[in-house]
């Protein structure tokens, strides 16, 4: 009779639940989900580490930013490394020995994932001025560099430069021989729409402030392809660093060679002309250290001590423009 009475009890419950409820469950606090999910996300971000780790590889690149926004349609995570995923990554890459590279453009992401630990950053702070606080988390952290990438395809250069002007080096007997005339005009028309401030603007300021703080600076690129001619990218930003940053520009080489080989890990064997090293150089016309942009002035490349053939390479490009000229 008492389980009779009992099953009764609990049927009257289970009729009293509004028709086509849930079952019923234990609850289940904020704190404990949230505390559920981070475990799975850093769980997931270790695992990711581990993989890259496995590769041989020596730096994890840690990407965040949104691009305006951005969200992929197909998923219904965010398209950008949250704190929690970061602090993960950053964790497990030091724990394997390796060091991490932050993408980011925001001043408040980036002094967190500094405080996380974060060995480098690359893209100038781009939202607002840096401050004291950031400067004050830097020194703490000597061994932590930056690599601003200041000049995308789109910035036109460090020269100062009113809308409606194409930049000078368009037309550089260097550029020139890198690229067809149509990519050149095409470029050129869209450099026209913006114009180019004389201190880089507000990532060009944040950049000297850092400079000028100490902060270690390395040269990295925009040569991705596309508008971003593959060797050209450099030599913008060897200038930017003079103009914009405030560098001499033996600074500014030094930035892109011996500096930057040190960065990566490969001073032993590259970034400086030393016995035992490979012959990686180039001979110049001019000299960079009276006028930076004699950089651009090449007159003959070495590769592991042979001499490239340029002329050859010219001859081809250039074939190459005219027959697709002649598609147009």
């Amino acid at each position: 009779m008492r389980n009779r009475t009992k099953s009764n009890e609990n049927a009257r419950r289970r009729d009293a639940r509004p028709r086509g409820a849930p079952p019923e469950r234990p609850p289940l606090f904020l704190e404990e989900r949230r505390s559920r999910i981070n475990e799975l996300i850093e769980t997931r971000e270790r695992a990711t580490v581990r993989e890259l780790a496995a590769q041989k590889v020596k730096f994890v690149k840690l990407w965040v930013e949104d691009r305006n926004g951005f969200k992929d349609p197909k998923s219904k995570e965010p398209a950008v490394l949250t704190p929690d995923s970061y602090r993960a990554a950053i964790a497990e890459a030091h724990r394997l020995g390796l060091r991490t590279i932050g993408h980011v453009k925001t001043l408040a992401e980036v002094k967190d994932m500094v405080k996380a630990g974060l060995d480098a950053s690359t893209h100038p702070v781009g939202d607002v001025p840096v401050d004291d606080e950031f400067l004050a988390l830097l020194k703490a952290r000597p061994a932590f560099r930056t690599i601003p990438a200041l000049t995308p395809a789109g910035i036109g250069g460090s020269a100062p430069r009113e809308a409606g002007k194409r930049p000078d080096w368009l037309s550089d007997p260097l550029l020139t021989a890198l690229k067809c005339p149509a990519f050149l005009e095409d470029w050129g028309r869209t450099l026209e729409k913006r114009a180019t401030p004389p201190d880089g603007g507000l990532e060009g300021r944040n950049v000297a402030r850092l400079y000028k703080a100490g902060v270690g600076i390395v040269m990295g690129g925009h040569d991705a392809g596309g508008t971003r001619p593959l060797g050209w990218g450099p030599h913008m930003e060897l200038e930017a660093f003079v103009n914009w940053v405030g560098m001499t520009p033996a600074e500014a080489i030094v930035s892109a060679t011996s500096a930057a080989a040190k960065f990566v890990g490969v001073d032993n064997r590259l970034g400086s002309i030393a016995v035992g090293k490979g012959a990686d150089f180039i001979v110049l016309d001019a000299n960079p250290l009276d006028d930076i942009r004699n950089t651009r002035r090449i007159n003959q490349v070495y590769l592991r001590g042979k001499q490239v053939n340029r002329t050859a390479m010219k001859t081809r490009w250039q074939a190459e423009c005219a027959a697709a000229s002649a598609t147009r």
